[in-house]
């Protein structure tokens, strides 16, 4: 059996293309003016007063290398995850407001 070059050459392009979109993500958008972006659990659970909670958090903090701002993208990928949001306070208290479940989220930092 006598393979071509040109179909090897081709799925090889279109794998490193294909492998490059993976690596240029987009960086999350900046919070309004005048409004930090804070951690939050995107359950909407609060760590008030929940040790294992905060530990989970610190954890998935040193999983993800998010040691301290501005995060790359991919921490803050590898947070959301693990179920933690990194966006305006704002935007926390809106998605965490829909239903008594859903309590408001502790403002992680």
């Amino acid at each position: 059996m006598r393979l071509t070059t040109a179909p090897l050459l081709a799925c090889l392009a279109f794998s490193a293309f294909a492998l490059a979109a993976c690596q240029t993500s987009p960086p999350p958008p900046p919070p309004p003016p005048g409004e930090p972006a804070v951690w939050g659990r995107a359950d909407c659970q609060r760590a008030a007063g929940r040790q294992d909670l905060v530990n989970a958090f610190e954890t998935a903090k040193q999983i993800c290398g998010i040691a301290a701002e501005p995060y790359q993208s991919s921490g803050v990928q590898c947070m959301a995850q693990r179920g933690y949001l990194h966006r305006p306070r704002s935007a926390h208290d809106r998605a965490c407001s829909g239903s008594q479940s859903r309590l408001s989220v502790p403002h992680m930092r």
